[in-house]
């Protein structure tokens, strides 16, 4: 069997040992969009991982490094910060070492390579329900986060643009630059639904009414 297979397979059955169900364990994690791993744990309510793996057939400097750089790569597609860890295999044993390099991958911390020999550097990993709670912990936290923002910016665009946008158009009509019709107050109108819709599950304008899916709730 190859050594890095041989590895994954350890840790697999090192994980289930420790609680965490099948369910949560993604080998390769990523898309199109997202770098791949060699093995995630999965929250359960969420499409976010709560700890990232990447196993390395041979302990190194250079694989180390590797290590850390992937890692790294896998990070940048998260909006939220996880524990990172390297994994090697046992020549002998049915067993893994794994090592939290969580603070080299995000804050570029040095490592020394002795460190990856010392028995007292290997960690073991939390329990999987505390990690259950982390992970929800932080995604409530985005979702304020996001949710400030978004009110941050409606207020900008209700206490500043529109306004604005009004007083340039009466201007315009003063001075006979441009006339304001009926009609054409419908297609500003619509200019500012479409703009406002992001803020809101449905903008009405009179009797026009827009609505969209708010992929948010779906993801709470």
């Amino acid at each position: 069997m190859d050594q890095h297979v041989r590895i994954l397979h350890h840790l697999i059955s090192y994980l289930k040992n420790r609680g965490v169900p099948d369910s949560a364990i993604a080998v390769e994690w990523g898309n199109r969009q997202k770098y791949v791993v060699d093995l995630a744990i999965m929250a359960k309510e969420y499409d976010t991982p709560t700890a990232i793996f990447e196993i390395k057939s041979f302990k190194s400097a250079e694989s180390v490094n590797r290590g850390i750089k992937s890692l790294k790569k896998a990070v940048n597609a998260l909006n939220i910060t996880v524990p990172c860890y390297l994994v090697f295999g046992y020549q002998a044993k049915n067993d893994v070492e794994i090592f939290d390099v969580t603070g080299a991958v995000y804050n570029g911390e040095e490592i020394p390579f002795k460190n990856f020999s010392d028995p007292n550097f290997r960690c073991d990993i939390i329990n999987f329900d505390e990690m259950q709670l982390g992970i929800e912990s932080k995604n409530r936290e985005n979702i304020r986060i996001k949710r400030d923002e978004k009110q941050e910016k409606l207020e900008r665009f209700c206490y500043w643009i529109i306004p604005l946008y009004c007083v340039v158009l009466i201007l315009l009509d003063c001075v006979g630059l441009y006339k304001i019709t009926y009609e054409r107050l419908w297609v500003h109108g619509a200019i500012l639904v479409v703009t406002m819709l992001p803020f809101f599950k449905e903008v009405s304008f009179g009797s026009f009414i827009v609505k969209r899916n708010d992929l948010e709730d779906k993801q709470k």
